[in-house]
């Protein structure tokens, strides 16, 4: 069917493409994007294992907090843990692992929404606890800096967390 708008935006856009990179160089693009992309959810997972030691296990001064909003935090990055394995050994073309039991996200698209996902639940923040007017309110606007993280929480282990989530969602849209 060489009619109709879709065959015309596809044709356009191949077109485009075209003129700005060869296959040669796309190919090439594709393969540093999928560097990058595995250098940045290995990572991930360190930021995530640093995070969960000096939260969880660091941090004992707020044992208020810790109840209430550390283990759902654990839990979630611990799965977060776990995806972005599956997504490194996806990036790695590791055959008996991807092509056995993860085939379906071998694709651009499946995996770009990985990495999203990805990118989504290792960005979560603690539980907070605030005042008397505010206890028992998850406050959403919550942003961590060194004057209000406690002593044993130190902010670089948070901001590689929020870097390298960041940096997964520029690869994930990018795919």
């Amino acid at each position: 069917h060489e009619s109709g708008i879709v065959y015309f935006c596809i044709n356009a856009s191949a077109k485009c493409v075209g003129l700005c990179c060869t296959p040669k160089q796309i190919v090439v693009i594709m393969r540093l994007l999928k560097a990058f992309t595995f250098s940045f959810l290995v990572l991930n997972v360190c930021s995530e294992f640093m995070y969960i030691f000096f939260v969880t296990f660091m941090d004992v001064e707020d044992q208020q907090t810790k109840s209430e909003g550390a283990v759902r935090d654990s839990i979630i990055r611990l799965y977060g843990i776990a995806l972005a394995v599956i997504a490194a050994a996806i990036e790695l073309d590791i055959e008996m692992f991807s092509r056995k039991y993860f085939s379906g996200l071998k694709p651009y698209i499946p995996r770009s929404f990985l990495l999203f996902f990805i990118a989504t639940i290792s960005h979560a923040h603690r539980y907070d606890v605030g005042d008397n007017e505010q206890k028992g309110q998850q406050n959403d606007d919550y942003i961590y800096d060194d004057d209000t993280t406690s002593g044993a929480v130190p902010g670089s282990a948070v901001v590689f967390d929020i870097v390298t989530s960041m940096v997964l969602y520029v690869c994930s849209v990018s795919y």
